[in-house]
């Protein structure tokens, strides 16, 4: 772990509150630091924090999470991840919701938590643009893919659906899901295995400045027999699925 900057998510509780009068308080920045808050700022997310009531503006959101990146590294981790869980389902701004996902993954498995990993990568919360990192330490865990996953996936690969699978959306989760089973859910682990001789450093950087760390990784994500798995695994589930499920191309 390396530290790269100062902790802005220190909370000093030297530093006074004022409850807000009669006039709007102006918004906090995207990312900002405890210490330069107002004193009425600080009272909205001193009050936030305690009530969990209400919507606050993205600034108050990243504050909190940044506060929270920093405990999964202390002994408030578990406490610090189940936090995260509530700011993932109640935030309503997509880039906190996303940036949430994305931090909540990777304490699971800094903490070797694979059903709460499974239950965020099905969620589909976490943006695309941290996924090569994501498979790369789903695998690392043992949680395989879901058919939800893949289906995700398949249209982030620009998957071609027919008509008729774009209306019989449970069939083809089912269809996929059969297919990963007669695989024995084993997709994701084969792929990695193929490219180890692909590993490179990979970095994982958290909404918090001041926690950067890097591993060696596969890059499984940019991967064209990775997409192309997908693809066939999608293809051939679809053709399952309209016939019942009485054929599967293995």
């Amino acid at each position: 772990l390396d530290y790269h900057a100062p902790d802005q998510t220190m909370i000093d509780l030297i530093l006074p509150l004022q409850e807000p009068s009669t006039h709007p308080v102006p918004d906090p920045g995207y990312r900002p630091a405890f210490a330069t808050l107002s004193p009425e700022q600080r009272w909205l997310f001193w009050n936030w924090l305690r009530t969990h009531e209400g919507m606050v503006p993205v600034g108050y959101g990243v504050l909190y999470l940044q506060h929270l990146e920093a405990a999964l590294f202390d002994t408030h981790a578990i406490a610090a991840l189940q936090e995260m869980r509530w700011l993932l389902n109640h935030h309503r701004a997509l880039s906190v919701r996303e940036a949430a996902a994305y931090a909540l993954a990777v304490g699971a498995w800094l903490h070797r938590q694979p059903d709460l990993f499974a239950s965020i990568v099905n969620h589909g919360g976490a943006g695309s643009w941290n996924l090569e990192v994501l498979l790369f330490l789903q695998n690392d865990l043992g949680v395989p893919l879901s058919a939800p996953q893949v289906i995700r996936l398949g249209q982030l690969f620009r998957h071609s659906w027919s008509a008729w699978a774009r209306q019989h959306a449970q069939e083809i989760e089912d269809a996929v899901f059969a297919e990963l089973a007669a695989a024995g859910h084993s997709l994701l682990s084969q792929q990695v295995g193929a490219l180890r001789s692909e590993q490179r450093t990979g970095q994982i950087q958290l909404v918090n400045p001041g926690l950067r760390f890097t591993l060696q990784v596969v890059d499984v994500w940019n991967n064209p027999g990775f997409q192309q798995a997908i693809k066939d695994l999608l293809a051939a589930a679809e053709r399952s699925a309209q016939l019942g499920g009485r054929f599967t191309s293995r």
